[in-house]
């Protein structure tokens, strides 16, 4: 599994060959990317003599957490040639909005002294 981030988007992508996309399922709950899914044994025939077996077969789970400025509802999955690629927008970043600081009338000159006056 790769995880890349680029400036509008992460991209995971799995090599996941012999894995059909009705054996596949991809969910995105509160930051969790989850796939998950099952590699079926290749049927030999009883006239074979299987010598080795190196390739893995059976259910896999793989989750990972994104941050969580990501548009769940935008996230795009695709696989070509036993390669799973997932595609997960990552939102508007929010602008700072700039606060202009004006001299205030009131403050602009002091008040004057109270002259003969004592204070305690």
């Amino acid at each position: 599994m790769d995880i890349t981030e680029r400036k509008d988007a992460y991209l995971v992508t799995v090599e996941l060959p012999g894995v059909g996309i009705d054996d596949l399922e991809i969910t995105f709950q509160d930051g969790l990317l989850t796939i998950q899914g099952e590699r079926h044994d290749a049927h030999h025939s009883s006239e074979e003599m299987v010598h080795r077996v190196e390739r893995r077969y059976g259910r896999f789970l793989r989750s990972i957490t994104l941050p969580t400025h990501v548009m769940a509802d935008a996230i795009e999955a695709s696989t070509q040639d036993g390669v799973l690629q997932i595609l997960v927008p990552k939102a508007p970043e929010v602008q700072a909005k700039r606060i202009q600081v004006h001299a205030s009338h009131k403050y602009a000159n002091p008040a004057p002294a109270i002259e003969g006056g004592t204070s305690n």
